[in-house]
Formats: C-alpha cells, structure tokens, sequence
C-alpha cells in the first residue's frame, strides 16, 4: 500500500496525462478537467483517516488555509471509515463531491448573508449560490476528479 508522497506523484502525473489528453477536446474541457484533476489530488480518499493526509501536510504551510482544510474536511472523516465506502470507486467520489459542494454552500451562504446584513439588501442566498454550484459542475471536472480517485483506489489495490 503506497503511502502519501506515492499517491500524490502519482496523481500529478495522471492529472498531467488527463489535461493533456482534454486539450484534444473543445473549451472548457482542458480547464475542467484541470480543476477536477486538482480537486481531485487534494480531496483524496484518504480524508477519512483520522491523521492529516500528505496534502493536508502540504496544505498547512499555507497560513490559515491548511487549518480551514482541516476543519471543513473534519466532518468528513467522522462519516466514513476508513477504506470503507469513501474509497469506493464512484460511491467515494460521489459522496466527496457531495460534501465538498456542502461546504462550499454553507461557507458562500455565510460570505453572501453577512455582506447582504452589511449592505441591507435583504434576497434569497441559497438559490443563487446553489444555481451557480450547479452550473459550475462541467462533466470535465467530475470526469478530472473521478479519475484522480480511481488512481488512489487502483494503487491502494496494488
């Protein structure tokens, strides 16, 4: 079983492979595929272990973005065991994207709502932030993010 600097070589050099294999494809898949190839590295499967995972190590030489990773990604790792459902090919993936997109919400509705009480303009904050989530989810990236996770499961099979 490869450790954390393994599965990360090895999923920059599948990213690497996957964008480049998009640039055949029209805009925005290059892009898309890029973002989810990134997500992917850094949202691994490993987020249900209870240590910091190696790109969360990478992660906390980054003042105060390590630690929120930390704290968002905390809750995740109390929901699943580890090697259980969060490493299942498409069940993990799928349930990480779910709470990655979770978070994102409860952190834009929280930005939003705080501006909106500042300015006084008082509107709906969670449709417009779940519209955009929405939109924003490009096959290109859900296909970049998948690919990443099959690597770790792959390797982890190995």
């Amino acid at each position: 079983m490869p450790d954390g600097k393994t599965h990360f070589a090895v999923g920059v050099m599948g990213a690497a492979t996957a964008v480049g294999l998009a640039f055949s494809l029209p805009p925005p898949w290059p892009g898309a595929v890029a973002v989810g190839s990134l997500l992917g590295l850094v949202i691994t499967p490993d987020m249900d272990i209870d240590a910091a995972t190696y790109t969360e190590w990478l992660l906390s030489r980054v003042p105060l973005a390590g630690w929120l990773f930390q704290v968002v990604f905390y809750g995740y790792g109390l929901l699943f065991r580890h090697r259980g459902l969060s490493h299942h090919w498409l069940i993990g993936t799928a349930s990480r994207m779910t709470y990655t997109a979770a978070a994102v919400m409860v952190m834009a509705v929280f930005v939003v709502g705080i501006a909106a009480l500042r300015a006084g303009v008082a509107q709906d904050l969670v449709t417009p932030a779940a519209v955009w989530l929405v939109r924003s989810a490009h096959p290109g990236l859900l296909l970049g993010w998948w690919l990443q996770d099959l690597l770790h499961v792959v390797l982890d099979a190995l």
